[in-house]
């Protein structure tokens, strides 16, 4: 079901009955999603005017949302072909990801091979989402997201479409994702640690099986139509979107050659950037010798006394203890080392204030 024309135009006043235009347009496959985008974007920009749900948009936004609904009407007429061939042995999956600073998109076709090796490729489903942008209140800000992380959130949007859509089919077909950002490319094959946010989407995509991943020039990438948007008039005539690159129903030996064997300074910067810095930490280990019998003469815990003062009147008392009941017991050194250590506590109790030197 769609909306009327005059429901699209007469009707939004509001975030809130824009909302409910765009959500009115059903497209559970994304095949119109290249046209759906300026209107999302024009929400997405209603929303951060900060303005209430229900209180009216601002002239200028109204005027933009009426040449933006005026497209819409035309895709309606549009009628897509049901059947995209039978899946055998031979059929695949290409899946193309791409990104823009205003929104991140993927598209999956299912090209399949008949037993008179007639090649058919049909796109079966697409999506997007928009980029975050970052609002004026504590807590709507979000932190801005560079152009190489987008591309990589468009990859990762395109490895859970890749997995649905095989997920679908019911059969376990290989998946080709084709990406035109290089730096993506390399960190997907990277064995160095990346950071959090990277590592994360990394480790997702690397999970999927039976699939291989390509590089593709920004011409041949029709996920590119969903990063930037596209009229209804120019959608609808547009054989790329609907059946993928010239290519695609070609042998595999010809398709473009997909090595990424160097890349420029500027890139390599770019992939840098996201490698964690390793941080080479040396512990030392330092462990107590073992006491021989005369370093553990007197041997009292001062850790555990709350003053100095109790400390001496303990030590003092152990003293006394030994001279009276373990005096012939104790080593020569240590009969040596008793008298000393007498005296320098009969200092200590005569003179409190006994310097570090004294001591």
């Amino acid at each position: 079901m769609a909306p009327s024309r005059a429901n699209l135009l007469d009707e939004v006043h509001s975030k809130r009955t824009m909302l409910q235009a765009i959500a009115s347009i059903i497209d559970p496959l994304g095949f119109f999603q290249p046209v759906l985008l300026p209107a999302k974007l024009l929400l997405q920009k209603a929303w951060l005017t900060q303005s209430a749900w229900d209180e009216k948009i601002h002239e200028d936004l109204k005027t933009e949302w009426e040449s933006v609904a005026q497209a819409l009407p035309g895709l309606f007429q549009h009628k897509v072909q049901r059947y995209v061939g039978e899946v055998n042995e031979k059929s695949m999956l290409l899946v193309f990801s791409d990104a823009s600073a205003k929104a991140y998109a993927a598209a999956v076709y299912l090209r399949c091979q008949d037993a008179d090796g007639n090649v058919t490729c049909n796109l079966i489903f697409a999506k997007s989402r928009l980029a975050p942008k970052p609002g004026k209140k504590k807590s709507h800000r979000v932190q801005k997201i560079t152009l190489p992380r987008l591309e990589l959130l468009g990859q990762t949007l395109g490895t859970r479409a890749g997995q649905f859509c095989r997920e679908a089919l019911g059969t376990h077909i290989p998946i080709k994702f084709f990406c035109d950002s290089e730096i993506v490319l390399h960190w997907i094959r990277s064995a160095k640690p990346l950071q959090r946010f990277v590592a994360n989407r990394v480790a997702e995509i690397r999970k999927v099986e039976n699939c291989t991943f390509h590089y593709v020039s920004t011409n041949d990438n029709p996920s590119d139509y969903g990063t930037r948007g596209k009229t209804a008039e120019e959608l609808v005539d547009d054989p790329k979107w609907w059946y993928g690159p010239p290519w695609a129903v070609k042998a595999e030996s010809d398709w473009p050659e997909t090595r990424l064997e160097s890349v420029s300074d500027e890139t390599l910067r770019e992939i840098e950037a996201e490698v964690k810095e390793t941080k080479v930490c040396q512990t030392l280990v330092v462990k107590e010798a073992e006491k021989t019998a005369s370093d553990r003469f007197l041997d009292i815990d001062y850790t555990k006394y709350s003053s100095f003062g109790k400390l001496v009147r303990v030590s003092v008392l152990c003293l006394k203890f030994l001279k009276q009941k373990v005096w012939k017991r104790l080593s020569a050194d240590s009969q040596d080392r008793f008298p000393r250590i007498a005296n320098l506590f009969g200092k200590i109790s005569e003179n409190p204030e006994l310097d570090a030197e004294e001591f």
